[in-house]
């Protein structure tokens, strides 16, 4: 594995798996709990996979939720969730 680039929110590393001769991105992302920025990066995240090509896996935590079931803490707004 070779990191590759780190930003911000996320870090790309290079999965090189010697027995199948091919590689793959592994992308850790942080994404804000601000919902503007994460949008922003969001956006990011797409331009980005133009240079991965098929082969990757984005894992992280990316503050996000469907239902206020999932929310624990912090304010009680919750915008878009239904």
């Amino acid at each position: 594995m070779d990191i590759i680039r780190h930003e911000n929110f996320f870090i790309e590393a290079k999965i090189k798996d010697l027995e199948a001769k091919s590689e793959w991105w592994l992308v850790g992302v942080y994404t804000s709990t601000e919902e503007n920025t994460r949008k922003e990066q969001w956006k990011k995240i797409e331009q980005k996979k133009q240079e991965w090509g098929d082969h990757w896996i984005l894992v992280g935590a990316f503050n996000d939720i469907r239902s206020g079931i999932e929310k624990w803490g912090g304010g009680k707004e919750l915008r878009g969730v239904s």
